[in-house]
């Protein structure tokens, strides 16, 4: 099962960890959105091992809300992450 397992901190006042399981080896893209649907950032985008994989959200993005997006194995998973100042 793809599974975006983790967001910490959160909310997050600099950088947070974003952790992520996929099923099967394959291309996955983790990308943040802005509250308008925007990607402002890519976390991870081509091929990954079965397994539990580990981001890095920056800590440069501005005080708001985000989701983050996983798309592996033909699935869609989101969370939602706050960053504040």
């Amino acid at each position: 099962e793809v599974t975006l397992t983790g967001i910490a901190p959160n909310p997050s006042a600099g950088g947070a960890r974003v952790a992520f399981t996929v099923p099967e080896a394959g291309p996955a893209r983790l990308t943040v959105l802005d509250v308008r649907g925007r990607a402002v950032a890519t976390l991870a985008d081509g091929p990954v091992a079965a397994g539990r994989h580990e981001a890095r959200l920056s800590g440069s993005l501005a005080a708001g809300v985000y989701v983050v997006r996983l798309e592996a194995a033909g699935t869609v998973v989101t969370r939602q992450a706050v960053v504040v100042r």
